[in-house]
């Protein structure tokens, strides 16, 4: 179970991935999944059985997904694990994209998509 401390981290990884990620289904659970263990750089590094349990696919489908994932962009490989007991360590690269946004992103706008929402960096709420 995560802290409360740990759990703030990994929303901005997680709203990322709502706002921001092309992978649908599976590939976007095991993405969301990753994206819970984030910490505020976007790192985490949840091993493939943990994934597994947490996504209700086996192992094997959670690796083949985290390559087909990996290939997409969406996320980067930082560290390789050494072996079983030793997790990789992944990097939500969709972090970037939400980071060089001039707004930062609250909450996924795909919730409001019958109305436009514009914003004016001019009126006082931002600054």
């Amino acid at each position: 179970m995560l802290i409360a401390a740990e759990r703030s981290m990994s929303v901005e990884a997680l709203q990322a991935v709502w706002e921001h990620s092309e992978q649908r289904g599976e590939a976007r659970l095991v993405l969301l999944a990753i994206a819970n263990f984030a910490n505020g750089e976007g790192l985490a590094w949840p091993g493939a059985e943990k994934l597994a349990n947490m996504t209700r696919l086996s192992r094997q489908s959670v690796w083949r997904i985290i390559r087909r994932v990996l290939d997409s962009g969406e996320l980067a490989l930082d560290r390789r694990g050494g072996g079983r007991g030793m997790s990789n360590s992944y990097r939500i690269t969709l972090l970037d994209i939400q980071e060089n946004s001039h707004f930062p992103i609250l909450f996924p706008m795909r919730l409001f998509r019958s109305k436009t929402v514009t914003l004016d960096p001019r009126n006082s709420h931002f600054r």
